[in-house]
């Protein structure tokens, strides 16, 4: 269940419309917002903070769903570089979610730098909206809620989020995976290969498994939908936009540094740059918004090369290769399991004639 937030709300004041589609996201959560005001004490910038705080008491009155109590802080931007100032600010008052929008006129004092660095290294989830969307962002009465899925434990971490986010707010979760083609340099026409080709690219392979996961990520009972199509990630991603107009997107990182360095980080990152969807992204490294860790996800056996390579050759009653799993080798905060392949033939122990 999500606990009740503390939420930061980052306005600059630039427009009020961008301000009423943060409270709007806000709003579902009820939690106690902190809306952080840009300014500069240099002339306009502190009567132009003051007419933001009144506007924002405004906007609220105007909600649909009441966002809760809002604090208002000004930050000198004169003073100390913003990304700085927010993120202590943050850190300062155990903020639970970021409500940040991106991309940003760069005249504003929020820039489009400054939006994708709080983006990449807050240490709480983040939902980032696009003033460049019409209507303006917002959760609609009956919301459409995408969650791309690799199998990986951070994916599985996003989806448990999108539950709680979908019984919050009566959604229906559709739960997307993109097979990538493969190509293997070596043994083409060997038939066990062509077997594992053919079934790592059908597209119902997948569906159970992803039902598997699901049954075992804890949270409510809510519609949840399977997807999976064959193509690269982020064009499937964009088109399934374009084709089911889904309403929010919840994504996770991955890594131990952001979104910046990493395969999966990287079609994260482009997925936020051209997308006009509201995102909500949970960090791999940072806090959740739920009583969960990612420590309690499992990656399955679906994921292992070598297991798929296991019942490909149990499908053809062959067994040239036997599969040994070795002790688990741990790297950073991620344990890997590790297998050898050993050959099916036990190695002769008939010492070499001695010349």
């Amino acid at each position: 269940m999500i606990r009740t937030p503390e939420v930061l709300l980052l306005t600059d004041g630039s427009s009020q419309a961008e301000l009423q589609q943060a409270l709007s996201l806000a709003a579902p959560f009820r939690g106690h917002i902190h809306a952080l005001i840009l300014a500069s004490k240099t002339p306009p910038g502190l009567p132009a903070a003051v007419e933001i705080e009144y506007s924002l008491a405004r906007l609220r009155a105007q909600c649909v769903e009441d966002p809760g109590e809002v604090t208002t802080t000004f930050v000198d931007v004169s003073m100390v570089p913003p990304k700085t100032a927010i993120l202590r600010y943050a850190e300062e008052h155990n903020i639970d979610l970021m409500i940040v929008v991106r991309h940003p006129h760069p005249d504003r004092l929020i820039t489009p730098n400054l939006s994708m660095g709080l983006i990449s290294d807050a240490r709480c989830p983040v939902i980032t909206y696009s003033n460049h969307q019409h209507p303006p962002a917002g959760l609609a009465r009956r919301p459409h809620i995408l969650v791309p899925s690799d199998f990986s434990d951070c994916s599985q971490h996003a989806l448990a989020h999108a539950r709680e986010i979908a019984n919050l707010i009566g959604a229906r979760i559709t739960v997307f995976h993109s097979i990538q083609q493969k190509s293997l340099l070596h043994g083409a026409d060997n038939p066990v290969l062509q077997n594992l080709i053919s079934n790592t690219t059908r597209p119902g392979f997948y569906v159970a498994p992803l039902k598997e996961i699901c049954r075992h990520i804890p949270g409510p009972d809510v519609e949840m939908r399977f997807r999976v199509v064959n193509g690269p990630v982020l064009r499937s991603i964009l088109q399934f936009l374009v084709s089911d107009h889904p309403d929010l997107i919840v994504l996770s990182t991955h890594g131990l540094t952001g979104i910046r360095h990493y395969a999966m980080g990287r079609t994260t990152e482009q997925i936020i740059r051209q997308t006009t969807l509201p995102i909500f992204l949970v960090k791999a490294f940072g806090k959740p918004l739920v009583p969960i860790h990612l420590a309690s996800f499992r990656q399955p056996a679906i994921a292992s090369f070598t297991r798929l390579l296991h019942d490909a050759l149990e499908e053809n009653q062959t067994t040239p290769v036997r599969v040994k799993p070795a002790a688990p080798v741990r790297t950073g905060d991620h344990t890997l399991a590790v297998r050898e392949h050993v050959s099916a033939k036990p190695k002769s122990t008939t010492p070499l004639p001695v010349a």
